[in-house]
């Protein structure tokens, strides 16, 4: 109603995680619309993007023969064995590049998934990022490729960005969007959504964390990467530094990691590429 009010025509309307729309709004109409008293913010849709050191190819995740558990798997105590719950009825959001469907050592629910028309045609994943990220989570715990931290976790596609794992703030809003509206509807319920992704903390952040505390009323965990910036501290990245989620940075798994310039560097320490130090926690 109020795009129509001021002659606009909106790219996407949000009703579940906020109440807005995202669209072009001409420089003549931006001071009319920001007096509206039905509007209670204008910001700009801010480019992000993956957090990954390089795009991972679809042609890198197929599977192989004979299962790995990853040293970082062993490291949280998760590996087959060790923990009496491995993700059993809980649903996971991955919020990415989408997954791959045909991966058999993930099986994500295809029929329950979301995709940004713009991007594509389904939820596949055609970059590899989102895949990678699934395969952390819940790869399964067969004799194929390697084991998640959660292997009987179900996972739901939530593709976000495009194939060079780019996208826009209101892309991330559409995602959780769908969530909310199908978070009581998907067997098993959506209990975490994962997001690695996100871009620096700007002055119009307030759309995307007004969107992720909605899912966080709901009782949804939301776990974010903190990034791959060991220039940045973790409140200054976005959506890592809301303190509604639970931001996740590297560590070294293994004592002698070694660098040229850093040499060696003991277990449990951060990673020399990793965003870590101070988190806003005053909101």
């Amino acid at each position: 109603a109020v795009a129509a009010d001021h002659g606009l025509t909106p790219r996407r309307a949000f009703t579940r995680a906020i109440h807005g729309f995202v669209g072009q709004i001409p420089g003549v109409s931006l001071r009319r619309i920001q007096s509206d008293p039905r509007v209670s913010a204008i910001v700009r849709d801010c480019a992000v993007k993956v957090f990954a050191e390089a795009a991972e190819d679809l042609e890198d995740s197929e599977s192989t023969p004979g299962q790995v558990v990853p040293v970082g798997v062993e490291r949280v105590g998760a590996a087959p064995g060790n923990v009496a719950f491995a993700g059993e009825d809980v649903g996971v959001a991955v919020v990415d590049t989408g997954l791959d469907f045909h991966h058999p050592d993930l099986q994500p629910l295809g029929d329950a998934s979301f995709w940004v028309p713009e991007y594509g045609e389904s939820a596949q994943d055609d970059h590899g990022h989102g895949t990678h990220v699934g395969g952390i989570i819940a790869a399964r715990d067969n004799d194929l490729d390697v084991v998640g931290v959660a292997p009987r976790a179900t996972l739901y596609a939530v593709k976000v960005l495009d194939k060079k794992g780019d996208g826009y703030d209101s892309d991330i809003i559409a995602g959780l969007e769908w969530i909310l509206a199908n978070v009581d509807l998907l067997d098993p319920p959506i209990k975490v959504v994962n997001l690695s992704l996100g871009r620096v903390r700007g002055p119009g952040d307030s759309a995307l964390r007004a969107a992720v505390a909605s899912l966080v009323s709901r009782g949804l965990v939301v776990v974010t990467a903190a990034g791959n910036d060991a220039s940045k501290d973790v409140r200054d990245m976005v959506p890592a530094g809301f303190p509604e989620v639970i931001a996740v940075a590297s560590t070294c798994a293994q004592t002698g990691a070694g660098d040229p310039i850093y040499g060696c560097i003991p277990a449990d320490t951060a990673s020399m590429f990793t965003t870590d130090g101070r988190m806003d926690r005053t909101g």
